[in-house]
């Protein structure tokens, strides 16, 4: 909600109504040209999306995406392009080049925010996931909730200034009785009560330090008439991760009223009457019975009730019990019971039937009145109406468990039905029929998103002809679906099941052309202790299913042994990895040498350390499968300290027979947050008595994703050592091209993404050229792996790429041949 939008085209009376349309969700700011795009971007860099018109006649639109893809701080701006429909082949090599997705003209401005809302709303809210349809939810409550809310942006630009984004809701606005307008030339201090300036100063300058993320207290604001307006204030951070941006959630709640009343309770005990009167809801005392008798009840009754407060006094006209929803009112008087026999307050929500008929949720506070013996003489308290608090909650509830695209409860709710049927033992006569639909994303470049999902709903449509009380449909994926059947005889009938949604959604793949995957569950077979393992072994039967090459566009799978065979073998490895991990000269652990050919000189001049890990149940492991567990588990700390070493001394032993050559170590984003990493690297360095500056730390560049400055500081200081870092799988992780000018290292390894295929395409076409050229203007040493042919070896030499390794050259070698390697290229 609220991000800010940079539409880029010709004002129209269309344009005027698309922003018109856009601004009640996004801030959004209109250019006519890409000229002054880039001008106002250079400035504004918390920009989200672009909405790019390709007929632009200043700059292509292909210029555009050029310039935005190399600088760093364009890195998370989203480019959204609007073009005609026949535009196809254009706007796919747009989106090759970087644009994330398109509406066609004439622009409309519902598409367009659908758009807006899957990249920017999906995104931007943490690990939710809301769906679009709970945005709008929220955005109209944002708009109409009863209190006051307030979102505050303040960006650092780079002159030193500031730009303060408002966004208030019109409950704020009346409370605090300006606009979003006047709050930018107003300073918050100056509408705050002189007396309650000092607390609050104090607070927010711990909250803009990062001491605190939240603060609530009760406080005064000064509207402009002069008059005060007591609130209770609740502010919380949110985007702390975004660097050189500040923002916070004002919540604004008016208690003036509360404040009146307290200060009349407090003024006189024989008020006591008048001001429950005017309490909101119902002040009652009663008795402790079974009617509740009523003693006293405050003239609120009516409004709550319906029935005048006379009516209920020494049930005159009917009890209150009779009020109280029938299924409420044994957990009413338990629950009474309880806290009397504690002392406790009594706080409890159900629902009473108003003299109309109707039924109203309630909340009731009160305590128990005793006498010098202990035994309780009364009740007392209050009865107030939340029935649309209670309406709104299960509406928001709704929202978040149900999916309108489908018309089906989501995978959210499924997890809780499945976790309370594991709760109370009631999962063992369930199965799973789950239906993956994962092959219709090839769909979506050819015929767009919306066509694909639109197929998906057809589909949906087809399997919710089966659903019925024994076989409960969920969508736990935008194309993946499950039903949960209950009280089937055996699985000759989840077979005719199976068949059955066979026969109503092949002809809908056959006309498209993709297949499905259909895996079913047998719960009774394995033991589960949570929902998540069940819908993920649910989801490897699919997979598994999708793996079938028999010409069907729809298969089936059982899980089954083999698949438990995978968990058990992954069991296995944990195992024996736990164990490598506590031997420091473990045999197991295999540690081989990879040359490094200077592509001038075609002489070794380093090696690189690959790990193998020979399992005594599982045979020889690859590093594809046991590295990823070792990070998993953070065993990657103790195992990569015993590749360290071995690596490291197998350099001692390559420079003391007289080789002038380096050594690189992969090292895991694991190791790198792992306590006192740059030093216990330094002291065995020292320990084994090799040049610093003869090590170089491999990083893979997807660890940029998440804390990218924090990593980026650690090699900062690791770097300070002498020791060398460079960035391996260069171009396939997270926004290399953006981040590069501000990455601490000494060199790239470009991705043998980037080498394969050289042979077979034209020189003008292959980027692996620029890539090297980047690295080169940017002084960075520049490493290709992957090198498998002599095009390619020729290639990069002719764009003077400094070192390669590849099977080319030679495979990793045990320590021995590696020195015989060396030997007999180096003379």
């Amino acid at each position: 909600m609220f991000e800010k939008v940079l539409i880029i085209r010709q004002k129209t009376k269309e344009s005027e109504a698309v922003i018109a349309k856009l601004s009640g969700s996004y801030f959004v700011v209109w250019v006519k040209d890409m000229h002054a795009a880039l001008a106002y971007i250079n400035h504004n860099t918390d920009i989200k999306a672009i909405v790019l018109d390709i007929d632009n006649p200043e700059i292509s639109a292909e210029q555009f995406l050029s310039i935005i893809s190399v600088h760093s701080s364009y890195r998370r701006m989203r480019v959204i392009l609007v073009a005609n429909s026949e535009d196809d082949v254009r706007i796919a090599e747009l989106l090759k080049a970087g644009a994330v997705d398109f509406v066609t003209k004439p622009m409309d401005s519902t598409s367009l925010k659908i758009v807006l809302d899957r990249h920017l709303v999906n995104n931007n809210f943490g690990d939710n996931k809301i769906d679009n349809d709970t945005n709008m939810i929220l955005e109209t409550l944002f708009k109409d909730a009863p209190i006051g809310v307030a979102i505050t942006r303040v960006t650092r630009l780079e002159d030193g200034e500031n730009l303060q984004t408002v966004v208030m809701n019109k409950t704020y606005e009346r409370l605090v009785g300006r606009t979003s307008d006047d709050i930018k030339n107003h300073d918050w201090q100056s509408i705050t009560h002189p007396d309650d300036i000092a607390e609050s100063v104090e607070l927010f300058r711990r909250l803009e330090k990062g001491e605190i993320s939240s603060y609530s207290r009760h406080k005064r604001y000064l509207k402009p008439d002069g008059t005060i307006v007591w609130v209770n204030l609740v502010v919380s951070t949110f985007d702390q991760k975004r660097e050189g941006v500040f923002s916070y959630v004002s919540l604004v709640q008016d208690i003036t009223e509360q404040k009146t009343t307290s200060n009349l309770l407090n003024e006189s005990e024989r008020s006591k009457s008048i001001l429950l009167s005017h309490l909101p809801g119902l002040a009652y005392r009663c008795k402790y019975d079974d009617d509740w008798t009523m003693l006293f009840v405050s003239q609120g009754c009516e409004k709550l009730t319906g029935y005048l407060a006379e009516d209920l006094l020494f049930n005159n006209r009917l009890s209150f019990n009779e009020l109280i929803a029938p299924e409420y009112r044994q957990s009413l008087w338990q629950e009474w019971r309880r806290v009397i026999s504690q002392h406790l307050p009594f706080t409890y929500e159900y629902q009473i039937e108003t003299k109309e008929g109707n039924r109203k949720w309630v909340l009731e506070m009160g305590e128990g009145v005793y006498n010098e013996q202990d035994e309780v003489v009364a009740l007392e308290g209050i009865i107030i109406d939340i029935d649309h608090l209670k309406k709104m909650e299960e509406k928001i509830q709704h929202e978040a468990d149900y999916d309108t695209r489908y018309d089906l409860h989501n995978r959210g709710y499924f997890e809780r039905l499945i976790e309370e049927d594991i709760k109370l033992s009631k999962i063992n006569t369930k199965a799973l029929v789950c239906i993956n639909f994962s092959t219709i994303q090839a769909l979506v470049l050819s015929n767009g998103y919306h066509y694909a999902m639109d197929l998906v709903s057809k589909l949906a449509k087809a399997l919710k002809v089966f659903e019925d009380n024994e076989h409960q449909l969920f969508v736990t994926h935008e194309n993946r679906f499950c039903f949960y059947v209950d009280n089937y005889e055996n699985r000759g009938e989840l077979v005719q099941f199976f068949e059955k949604i066979k026969e109503a959604v092949e002809p809908i793949l056959l006309l498209e052309r993709f297949t499905c995957g259909v895996g079913i569950l047998e719960v009774k077979d394995v033991r589960y202790s949570n929902a998540d393992r069940l819908l993920k072994d649910g989801l490897i039967s699919t997979e598994r299913a999708l793996q079938i090459e028999n010409q069907k566009v729809i298969n089936f799978v059982f899980y089954d042994k083999v698949m438990q065979l995978n968990i058990e073998r992954e069991k296995t490895l944990k195992e024996e990895l736990i164990e490598l991990s506590k031997d420091e000269e473990a045999r197991n652990l295999i540690v081989h040498f990879q040359p490094v050919i200077d592509l001038k000189t075609d002489r070794v001049v380093s090696f690189e350390a690959l790990a193998r890990f020979n399992s005594p149940t599982l045979g020889v492991i690859s590093p594809l499968e046991f590295i990823p567990m070792l990070e998993k588990t953070k065993l990657i700390i103790p195992v990569g300290e015993q590749i360290l070493t071995r690596s490291l001394k197998f350099l001692e032993r390559l420079n003391k027979s007289g080789f002038d050559v380096s050594m690189s170590i992969n090292v895991s984003a694991i190791q790198l947050l792992s306590e006192n990493f740059a030093i216990n690297v330094l002291q065995k360095i020292i320990d084994i008595d090799v040049n610093p500056t003869k090590i170089w730390l491999e990083i893979t560049e997807s660890i940029f994703a998440n804390s990218y400055k924090r990593f980026n500081q650690i090699l900062g200081n690791i770097m300070q050592t002498g020791v060398r870092v460079t960035i391996d799988d260069f171009g396939t992780g997270y926004s290399s091209l953006h981040r590069v000018l501000e990455l601490n290292t000494n060199g790239i390894k470009v991705d043998r993404a980037f080498i394969n295929g050289l042979e077979l395409i034209s020189e003008d076409v292959a980027i692996t050229k620029d890539i090297v050229s980047l690295g080169h203007k940017l002084n960075y040493l520049v490493v290709a792996e992957g090198i498998e042919n002599e095009t390619q070896l020729k290639y990069l030499k002719a764009y003077n790429c400094d070192r390669g390794q590849g099977y080319l050259f030679s495979r990793p070698l045990p320590e021995e041949i590696a020195l015989d390697y060396i030997k007999k290229i180096n003379i």
